[in-house]
């Protein structure tokens, strides 16, 4: 009777977990294949294999690995330009101590601009006063700087070596002069030309002042011109006075910028 009872209370406690192994499935476990490892390529044939990449994403690499290239500096407006002028003086008016000659002339003048701002200029003129049977020549040299801007301004300041030979005396000396001119039209242009400085001869020391107006037509690179221009000469111990004006028509030759 005991061996039953404690059969029947073994069996008892034994019960639920072998329920509990009943109820439980197996999980079945599925192996899945290991993935095969790439071979590797040779290191010689590695480049040659691998696809090309996005080439503007190396474009912008390769900018920012490059160091950057210093900008270019844009040309001074006018630099490398200038012009020849000829020209003739239908009338050249000549007058000293209430004495006035008539008489004509010709010239030429030029001017270039060769680096940044500075400009170079030079003029040669002959006047022959007939009826007094004297010859009179001026020469000027100089250097200067000159601007423009977009809306057809040019301006220079320059400072000239003037020379003047007369049958009377040879005078020379250095004159500073501010020119300014304005494209009023693509073929029409008007100029002011300004001058102040001190000359002198054998004789006597003189003041030099100057100012000349004149209008340019032009066709592409070359044009004509017609100007005026008046100068004057004050001894500086006699207070005397001189001056000459003349008219002046010609042909100009542009070139450069």
């Amino acid at each position: 009777m005991k061996r039953f009872i404690t059969t029947m209370v073994g069996a008892l406690l034994l019960s639920p977990v072998l329920a509990l192994a009943q109820e439980e499935e197996p999980v079945e476990v599925v192996e899945e294949p290991a993935a095969e490892a790439p071979a590797e390529a040779p290191p010689e044939d590695a480049a040659a294999g691998e696809p090309a990449g996005d080439p503007s994403l190396e474009q912008d690499m390769a900018a920012q690995e490059a160091p950057a290239e210093e900008a270019e500096e844009e040309p001074t407006p006018g630099e490398g330009s200038g012009f020849i002028d000829a020209y003739w003086l239908p009338t050249t008016v000549g007058e000293l101590d209430g004495l006035q000659e008539n008489g004509d002339g010709m010239g030429g003048r030029a001017q270039y601009q060769f680096w940044n701002f500075l400009a170079v200029a030079a003029e040669y003129t002959y006047r022959n006063f007939s009826d007094a049977d004297t010859d009179v020549t001026d020469l000027r040299a100089g250097i200067g700087a000159v601007t423009q801007n977009n809306s057809g301004d040019k301006a220079g300041l320059f400072v000239q070596w003037e020379k003047v030979e007369t049958d009377l005396d040879d005078i020379d000396g250095y004159v500073a002069h501010a020119r300014w001119s304005h494209d009023a039209y693509e073929w029409l242009a008007f100029s002011v030309d300004l001058g102040y400085g001190r000359l002198e001869g054998d004789a006597e020391k003189y003041s030099s002042r100057e100012a000349g107006f004149g209008l340019l037509f032009k066709f592409g690179s070359t044009g004509v011109f017609a100007d005026w221009r008046r100068n004057s000469l004050e001894g500086k111990d006699s207070n005397a006075e001189s001056t000459v004006e003349d008219v002046r028509v010609g042909a100009r030759l542009s070139f450069g910028g």
